[in-house]
């Protein structure tokens, strides 16, 4: 038995053995060499567009991580790769310096899981969404696994490595998943090693409560004012336009908002837990509100001096 590498610089794909039964003359070596050099070129060529499809997935990962979802889905169409669900779970694990993603992903169904979170699935292997940003790297995961219908994925980790961390958000909307990002990257700030953690709980009670007081007040429209304000990215012109009322106003009415909840509304861990609970209040205020008097003198500075 005669075995020969198939290699391409350092790495080697895998092994050509042969048995002839006899000693091998210098014409069967030759031809077991061309062999060898072109399933290496074969391999190369896999590698090279496996490479450049993992490439394109992850330009789809980034922009549904910095909010942009119909242009991840329009590019996903365009370079032929699968459809995107139309719910997801934000998977983000976190990296140090030098670690092979590969190996995170392969260990990651290995991590001790909270009670309330379900088996991570094996073929998460299989997922090309995801990319790689501030110490970590994220996986766009179907809400629902798809079934299995290969037993080509390669086999987990029997033990997560020691400092691998996780941390798995609750399905949302393609919309949802960029305001998903600080609730994860937060949890893996404070998971203990070796540990899948939940990005569900405090955060969501605490949003809630503060939607709660926004819709409680009764001078102006908070809800749909701050509302509009996240959704705009604190752009003012754009959610004044949107509410229809003056920029003073919408600036006065976020400067009350951030005052009775006693947060900043630009701080990521406060706008993206207050934006999905938000989302699932399901209004966008109250119409029959009267102005506030101070709203109206603050979108009209110069209204003492009309008369002049």
């Amino acid at each position: 038995m005669v075995e020969y590498p198939i290699a391409t610089g350092d790495r080697i794909h895998g092994f050509l053995a042969m048995g002839p039964g006899r000693a091998l003359t210098a014409a069967d070596r030759q031809v077991i060499l061309t062999v060898c050099t072109l399933l290496a070129i074969k391999a190369k060529q896999r590698e090279v567009a496996s490479n450049a499809t993992g490439t394109l997935a992850a330009s789809v990962a980034k922009l549904l991580l910095h909010g942009q979802p119909e242009a991840a889905r329009m590019l996903s169409e365009d370079l032929g790769l699968q459809d995107l669900p139309s719910r997801v779970r934000l998977l983000g694990l976190r990296m140090q310096p030098g670690d092979d993603v590969a190996l995170l992903v392969r260990a990651a169904p290995s991590l001790r899981r909270e009670a309330e979170l379900a088996e991570l699935d094996s073929t998460l292997t299989s997922c090309l969404l995801r990319h790689e940003e501030a110490g970590a790297v994220y996986l766009v995961l179907p809400a629902t696994p798809a079934r299995r219908t290969s037993d080509a994925f390669p086999t987990p980790l029997a033990d997560a490595p020691g400092e691998l961390v996780g941390a798995l958000s609750e399905p949302v909307s393609l919309s949802e998943v960029a305001a998903t990002v600080p609730p994860v990257r937060q949890a893996l700030r404070h998971a203990p090693a070796g540990s899948l953690v939940s990005t569900g709980g405090g955060h969501d009670e605490q949003a809630h409560k503060w939607v709660d007081t926004l819709a409680a007040y009764p001078r102006a429209d908070l809800v749909g004012t701050v509302t509009e304000y996240l959704r705009h990215r604190g752009n003012w012109e754009n959610a004044s336009r949107s509410l229809g009322v003056h920029r003073n106003s919408v600036r006065h009415r976020i400067g009350v908002a951030q005052s009775l909840l006693g947060v900043d509304l630009d701080d990521p861990d406060v706008f993206a837990p207050l934006w999905l609970a938000l989302r699932g209040h399901g209004t966008h205020g109250d119409t029959h509100r009267g102005p506030d008097p101070q709203e109206h003198h603050a979108a009209h500075p110069d209204a003492s001096h009309r008369g002049q």
